[in-house]
């Protein structure tokens, strides 16, 4: 969540274009007078590529595009290329694919190693800082962007991949690299056969001249919807820093609600965790082994522990069976191997600190402990490629009848998508399967107005469409505390700890991040509870979302999410 500002509005008013595009026109100028001067030589060249390749010529000619594509190279290079070589039909052909799989190179390698270079990516092109959002879910400036022939494919393609693009938005708006790639290729076949003596048909003039007009065309609109997207966030800075968000309910059988909070993070030992816990809370250390403490503080138990039952488990038995000097070599050959175990994993295994129900209002005394961990080391999910690490809320249900429960999980299913793009859930956390959304058939189910269940019959219907823990807004230790056997018996073995509470999974925990804050994280939560609590609301969101998933183009050119943010900050 966050503030709602952006600096890059503060510097510019518009796409900026640097000194370097000066040099960039004189590197083309020179190509240009390179290809006249050697037409002859490069017409050679080229009948001797066919000729050696053969079939096989446009394949290999499409992968070293792609490659050069993914390097940042000029796609109107490899477009007029194919021209050149193999003519209008295959030219366009190889072209397109060598675009395609050169971009989804680009989009996959900024997807993987995005992060904090998102955000210096921004400070670079202030465009793309104040246009992330946007970029992330827009179908109409994705095609706008996917258009343009002066908007280097490259860059539109890490730009989509840095600002966490749907991969079936990317995939969907590349069809429309087509009329500026086809207007290249066009071009090169032409200028082939002017080159060999031939006139050309009026009609390849005429789809030069429509094409060139068309290029234009795009180029203004592009430039036009810029413009009014940094106009637009402009006045959202101007009027509002944030969405405030508040519990609607905050006492639950005449006591204030709590929440308890799992914070995991890497950088530092369990030890240094839980000394920092008890240097902010009071309390003693009392160290179970070296891969989980508690800590009894002033605000109640704490827990730190590495987030792994084989690695506690080995800690706790090296804990527990100390090897001395006299110990057989066997005994120490196996604390050795478990020492070698521990110590692998760690860079893996997240720290975890679990803390006591706290009141809703006392969640700013863990932002100053992440600060001082963060001092001290920690690091989190956008800190390392693989670290998969969240911040998890386990607020007390305000009521558990099921109509409250319910209400709940339709607002977090009309809200989890924004929740997912403010909150820029990391790729990391996103392929692994601990916040999966739940599946289609569950949300239909219970998205439908006339789906009015009993506890029980809302419990069975959860059990079998989603009969796992791993999902973003997990059900399970709720309805285990409201009817174990029930949950039990479908899943004996699953490891639920019942509570009355919900168990909220989806933020990132970005605790080596000076600007981020847990209390930024929970105020999502509070959305949630704000729309399941105005019920009139609630039900025209989820008329409106009906009317949004029934209409075959609603999600591609004017997302729900896109929606939902207008409607919040409304």
């Amino acid at each position: 969540m966050g503030t709602l500002s952006h600096p890059a509005l503060k510097r510019a008013d518009g796409p900026r274009i640097p000194s370097g595009r000066l040099v960039g026109l004189l590197v083309v100028v020179a190509l240009a007078v390179a290809l006249v001067t050697n037409a002859e030589a490069l017409l050679a060249w080229a009948d001797s590529f066919e000729e050696a390749l053969g079939p096989w010529a446009p394949v290999v000619f499409g992968l070293i595009g792609a490659l050069l594509v993914a390097a940042t190279g000029p796609a109107s290079l490899v477009n007029l290329g194919a021209g050149a070589l193999f003519g209008l039909g295959i030219g366009t052909a190889t072209a397109f694919g060598a675009g395609l799989l050169g971009s989804t190179i680009a989009y996959g390698v900024a997807r993987l190693l995005g992060g904090r270079r998102s955000a210096a990516f921004a400070e670079r092109h202030p465009w793309f800082g104040v246009l992330r959002k946007r970029l992330a879910s827009d179908g109409k400036l994705a095609l706008g962007l996917r258009l343009s022939p002066v908007i280097p494919l490259a860059l539109s393609s890490y730009a989509f991949g840095l600002a966490r693009m749907r991969p079936r938005l990317f995939f969907g708006t590349a069809p429309a690299m087509l009329p500026p790639l086809f207007l290249y290729v066009a071009a090169g076949a032409m200028a082939r056969g002017v080159w060999r003596g031939g006139d050309r048909p009026w009609w390849e003039w005429a789809i030069l001249g429509l094409g060139a007009i068309a290029t234009c065309a795009v180029m203004v609109r592009v430039s036009r919807t810029i413009r009014e997207a940094i106009r637009e966030a402009k006045q959202r800075d101007s009027s509002a820093d944030r969405i405030e968000a508040t519990a609607p309910v905050a006492e639950r059988d005449g006591e204030r609600r709590r929440v308890g909070v799992e914070i995991e993070l890497g950088g530092v030992s369990v030890d240094d965790c839980a000394a920092a816990v008890a240097a902010h809370f009071g309390g003693e250390v009392d160290r179970h082994h070296e891969g989980e403490a508690i800590v009894e503080g002033e605000l109640g138990s704490f827990r730190v522990e590495l987030d792994s039952r084989p690695i506690k488990a080995l800690a706790a038995e090296r804990e527990a069976n100390p090897v001395d000097s006299q110990a057989e070599m066997s005994a120490q050959i196996d604390d050795l191997k478990n020492r070698v175990l521990i110590g692998l994993a760690e860079p893996f295994v997240p720290v975890e600190i679990v803390t006591p129900p706290l009141d809703f209002d006392q969640l700013g005394v863990l932002d100053e402990l992440v600060a001082d961990l963060r001092e001290q080391g920690a690091r989190g999910t956008h800190d390392r490629v693989f670290y998969a690490f969240g911040v998890h809320f386990n607020p007390e249900v305000p009521s558990t009848d099921p109509a409250s429960v319910l209400a709940h999980m339709r607002a977090f299913f009309l809200l989890r998508d924004w929740i997912r793009r403010e909150g820029d859930t990391d790729l990391a956390r996103r392929v692994t399967p601990h916040i999966e959304p739940h599946p289609d058939a569950l949300v239909e189910r219970f998205m439908d107005p006339d789906y009015a269940p009993s506890l029980e019959a809302l419990i069975d219907d959860y059990l079998r469409l989603s009969p796992t823990r791993n999902r973003d807004l997990d059900m399970l230790p709720l309805f285990a505390h409201l009817d174990e056997e029930r949950v039990r018996a479908v899943l004996p073995d699953e490891k639920i700890n019942p509570r009355p509470t919900f168990h909220y999974r989806l933020p990132n925990s970005q605790v080596g991040d000076p600007d981020w804050r847990v209390s930024d994280e929970w105020r999502s939560w509070l959305l949630v509870e704000q729309l399941a609590h105005d019920r009139d609301r609630l039900q025209q969101w989820m008329a409106d979302w009906r009317a949004h998933r029934d209409d075959p183009l609603g999600e591609l050119m004017r997302p729900w999410v896109d929606l939902v943010d207008e409607r919040l900050r409304a």
